[in-house]
């Protein structure tokens, strides 16, 4: 008499769960290194933006925009939409989701210059200091 059996082993079986959760994880890791590297891309876009509508705002009014708080210490980029929003952009760019990646905007007392800290999710540094006219007096945060 033959005993037919059928099936895999439970060592197969262990094996090819093994293979997948190892794959899975690779996947999981490379799939959150793309997520940062696209938000950080349109960060930067989004500060292009930015500079250009300030540098727009600067060629029709003579000087930066100076919102009150924001002299000589950062102030959340929001703080200009009454500055440049509808006129010269659209939208302020900004992270909601994650308030310590918010953008930052500094001017001097008489709007002849400005700064931006430039929070950044995966690219070294972690944040980029835009200052123009060379003030990097501005920024001594613990931030970044």
């Amino acid at each position: 008499m033959r005993i037919s059996t059928r099936g895999f082993t439970i060592v197969e079986l262990l094996i090819v769960i093994v293979v997948v959760a190892i794959l899975a994880a690779i996947s999981i890791v490379a799939y959150n290194g793309v997520q940062s590297r696209s938000r950080d891309g349109a960060r930067d876009s989004a500060v292009s933006n930015l500079k250009k509508a300030l540098e727009l705002y600067n060629t029709q009014n003579g000087a930066y925009p100076i919102p009150s708080g924001c002299i000589n210490a950062g102030c959340l980029v929001t703080s200009l939409s009454s500055y440049l929003v509808p006129g010269t952009i659209n939208t302020l760019p900004n992270d909601p989701g994650a308030p310590s990646k918010n953008i930052y905007y500094v001017t001097d007392a008489n709007g002849a210059g400005y700064g931006l800290r430039i929070p950044y999710y995966e690219t070294k540094p972690i944040c980029r200091y835009i200052s123009p006219t060379g003030n990097t007096g501005w920024w001594s945060d613990p931030f970044c």
